[in-house]
C-alpha cells in the first residue's frame, strides 16, 4: 500500500487518490465510520483505491470481531517473572564481566608501559640467593658476668705492737704542762686487767699470741706512773688511738 505522499502529480487523478487514502486512514483510526467510504465516487472509478478500500474493510472486520479469552496456564506468571529476572541477572553478569575484562586489559597496558619506561635495576644479589631478614628478632645475649670487686683485706691488728707504739709515744711526750692526766694510770689499769688475767680454757697457741701483749700492757701502768706527766695534744691523740684499737680487737680461738 502506498502512502499519499508516494503519489506524484504526473499520475492521473492524483489529488482524488490522496483524498481517498486519507479517508481510509481516518476510518482505520476510528474517526469516521467505514460506511461513509461507500459514498465516495472515487472508489468506483479508481481500481487502486478500490483495492485499498477492500483491504481496509478486512482489517476493520478483524479488529471488530470479539477475540476468545486466553486461558492462563498454572504458574505462567511465575515462569514469566523468573525468566525476566534471569535475563536481568544474565545481563548484569555480562556487564560485570565486560568491566572486569576492560579493567584487566587496562592494568596490563599500564604495567607494560611502566616496564618499558622504567626498566628494573639489576639486583646486586643473584636470583635465588636467600637474604636474612634484617628485621628478624635477634637472640638476646646473656649479660656478661660482672667482675668481682676484690675488697682489700685489712691487715690484722697486733695488740702488742700497737700497745708498744702507744707506750713509746707516751714516754716521748714533751714535758711542758698543758693539762693534767692524773687519771691516765687508772684507765690503763682497767684496760690492762683483762689481758693480764689468764684466759680460762684457752686453746693451744693463743697463750703464745697474747703473751707479748699482756707483758706490754702490764708494764704500762708502771710506766705511766713514773713517766706520765701532763702531756700535750699529741699524747692525747696517741692515747685515744690506743683505746680505739684495743676496743676493736676481739681475739677468737682457732677452730
Amino acid at each position: 500500500m502506498r502512502k499519499p505522499d508516494d503519489f506524484i502529480d504526473a499520475e492521473p487523478n492524483a489529488l482524488e487518490c490522496r483524498a481517498a487514502v486519507n479517508s481510509i486512514q481516518r476510518a482505520l483510526d476510528g474517526d469516521v465510520s467505514p460506511d461513509a467510504l461507500d459514498t465516495d465516487p472515487h472508489f468506483s472509478v479508481c481500481a487502486t483505491c478500490r483495492e485499498r478500500l477492500r483491504a481496509a474493510r478486512v482489517v476493520l472486520a478483524v479488529l471488530a470481531a470479539p477475540s476468545e479469552p486466553v486461558t492462563e496456564s498454572v504458574g505462567f506468571t511465575d515462569r514469566v517473572l523468573h525468566a525476566v529476572h534471569e535475563d536481568r541477572h544474565t545481563q548484569t553478569r555480562q556487564r560485570i564481566y565486560k568491566v572486569a575484562a576492560c579493567a584487566a586489559l587496562a592494568a596490563a597496558v599500564l604495567l607494560a608501559v611502566f616496564a618499558l619506561t622504567n626498566p628494573a635495576q639489576k639486583s646486586e644479589h643473584p636470583p635465588g640467593m636467600w637474604l636474612p631478614d634484617e628485621t628478624a628478632k635477634r637472640p638476646e645475649l646473656a649479660p656478661e658476668p660482672r667482675a668481682k670487686v676484690s675488697v682489700p683485706s685489712q691487715p690484722p691488728v697486733h695488740i702488742g705492737t700497737e700497745v708498744a707504739k702507744a707506750g713509746q709515744v707516751l714516754r716521748d711526750a714533751p714535758k711542758p704542762i698543758t693539762e693534767s692526766v692524773a687519771i691516765a694510770p687508772k684507765l690503763i689499769d682497767v684496760l690492762a686487767t683483762p689481758f693480764t688475767k689468764p684466759t680460762p680454757a684457752a686453746p693451744m697457741g693463743m697463750e703464745e699470741v697474747l703473751e707479748p701483749a699482756r707483758r706490754s700492757i702490764s708494764e704500762l701502768p708502771e710506766a705511766a706512773r713514773l713517766s706520765l706527766e701532763p702531756v700535750t695534744e699529741t699524747a692525747q691523740k696517741a692515747f685515744s688511738r690506743l683505746l680505739r684499737d684495743v676496743a676493736a680487737v676481739n681475739p677468737k680461738p682457732n677452730s
